[in-house]
């Protein structure tokens, strides 16, 4: 089997088309926020949505590059996108270095707003004795050839009939390696689906799964039920890592610092359009742009595509 083509995700990509998706996810990240705030305003989150709704709002130009404040709020779509792209040049290289990396998903059966924090905790054991028994069985006098190495993603999803899906997404080398940690997990959970326990050769879609820094967000989310739901879910989640390494693979260095600095990088053309003056960009919800204050100038100077606007407006 070939290895991920980790050169795919750095190839470069239309510059433009970046500030663009910058403009597109503040613009989501507004449309969630307000709607967290407003139908949870007993939240203990509050604050924290109203934080969303001012990140990226004001954006400082020194003459080379654009710098902002940012949430770093797990529902923010704008420091999502900055956590994927920090995810990527730590992890991509050394995964780059599987022999035979493989997608894993392990389930549980879903469970109430009640049962989640209970599932959390469950799964979490099972993974942790799972892991330390694959050191035991690499010892001798066993010497199985199992040796685990890998990132693991906690995600959770919403589903119908007011229901919470908690699950892992794992990368791992190794085809046997894979095919063991499935194996032991339904050995330790009977009433899990064999179905539901995938493995599967991984991709550069594989990749992106596991590194994304989401907890997955239905666009289509329209009502006060949906976003009552998602408050309880950002509750229970609060201060729970959803990235974790195991056997060995490279964590990141540093917890990510104050200004994002990934997300300060400036392509040549804008900068070739912004000129070397200081410049002040604020944030127009009317129109979806970064507006200068003192030339009425357009940051961006391009509308939303109808999908985004789909989203945030119907």
């Amino acid at each position: 089997m070939s290895k991920i083509n980790v050169n795919i995700l750095e190839k470069k990509a239309d510059k433009n088309l970046l500030q663009k998706k910058q403009q597109w996810a503040k613009a989501i990240s507004n449309h969630f926020s307000i709607n967290l705030a407003m139908h949870n305003p007993d939240s203990p989150l509050k604050k924290s949505y109203d934080n969303t709704y001012h990140c990226n709002s004001v954006k400082q130009y020194d003459g080379k590059k654009i710098k902002s404040t940012y949430c770093k709020n797990r529902w923010c779509y704008t420091c999502n996108r900055i956590r994927t792209a920090i995810n990527i040049n730590n992890f991509a290289p050394q995964i780059s270095n599987f022999g035979m990396p493989y997608f894993v998903t392990l389930t549980r059966p879903t469970c109430t707003i009640e049962e989640l924090p209970e599932q959390i905790k469950k799964m979490e054991t099972l993974w942790r004795n799972i892991y330390n028994y694959s050191k035991i069985k690499s010892k001798t006098p066993y010497k199985s050839g199992i040796r685990l190495i890998g990132i693991r993603k906690m995600e959770c999803t919403l589903r119908p009939d007011g229901k919470f899906h908690y699950h892992f997404h794992l990368l791992v080398d190794g085809w046997n390696n894979a095919e063991w940690i499935r194996s032991e997990w339904l050995k330790r959970n009977p009433d899990s689906s064999p179905d539901a326990q995938d493995v599967r050769p991984a991709d550069k879609g594989a990749l992106m799964e596991v590194l994304k820094y989401t907890t997955k967000m239905s666009v289509k989310m329209a009502n006060e039920t949906d976003f009552k739901r998602l408050d309880q879910l950002f509750v229970t989640m609060k201060g729970k890592r959803t990235l974790a390494t195991f056997g060995g693979l490279k964590s990141l260095k540093k917890e990510l610092d104050e200004d994002f600095d990934i997300a300060a990088q400036t392509d040549e053309e804008l900068q070739l359009r912004l000129g070397n003056e200081f410049s002040v960009w604020k944030w127009q919800t009317k129109i979806y742009d970064w507006v200068n204050p003192e030339t009425g100038e357009l940051l961006i100077g391009e509308e939303l595509p109808e999908k985004i606007k789909n989203i945030i407006e119907n």
